[in-house]
């Protein structure tokens, strides 16, 4: 669900919704036949595609720039442990 990754990245489900019509990120829609309402679904693999794509590529600053204080703190948390190889 898109609400359940803007959650996790810190950014809203409208950001969202701009990267699925920019073509940046990539959903599948399982409405029914009878169904007038979309019901949009991120595969594993466009998840996981769009993060590095924000972590690995030109706008990795941005990105991470954009995300929460709390969320930044962690991930240098999560780093620091890989280092020594402890786990988080």
């Amino acid at each position: 669900m898109l609400s359940e990754m803007a959650t996790k990245l810190g950014v809203s489900v409208r950001h969202l919704l701009n990267e699925v019509d920019e073509g940046v990120l990539t959903v599948m829609d399982l409405k029914g036949n009878t169904s007038s309402r979309s019901c949009w679904r991120i595969p594993v693999e466009s998840y996981r595609e769009y993060v590095l794509q924000r972590v690995f590529g030109p706008s990795r600053a941005e990105f991470l720039a954009a995300l929460p204080v709390n969320l930044r703190k962690r991930l240098i948390a999560e780093l620091y442990a890989s280092l020594e190889g402890e786990k988080p």
